[in-house]
């Protein structure tokens, strides 16, 4: 038997569209880019827009302080909690 007859069809491979250590193709690296900023601003609505947002809706349907940030504490977790699965949207 040959050398070629045991060699499998996928043996030959292409070449890589970059070479080993050059980096990525520049597309590649824009839309790694953009989820990185996506992910930013996805954060930042999680952890700062969020609850003032939900602080200011309690406010504005609730008429003592107490009962503002006593529902604050359920409220603020709870939307967190719901607005997480956007974050890991595929």
């Amino acid at each position: 038997m040959s050398a070629g007859a045991l060699s499998h069809p996928n043996d030959r491979r292409q070449p890589p569209t970059t070479q080993p250590g050059t980096g990525r193709r520049p597309l590649d690296r824009l839309a790694a880019g953009f989820l990185l900023l996506l992910m930013g601003v996805g954060s930042l609505v999680l952890w700062i827009g969020l609850p003032g947002g939900v602080l200011w809706a309690l406010s504005r349907l609730t008429e003592s302080s107490t009962q503002h940030f006593l529902l604050a504490l359920i409220a603020v977790p709870a939307a967190m909690v719901l607005f997480a699965p956007a974050l890991l949207c595929r």
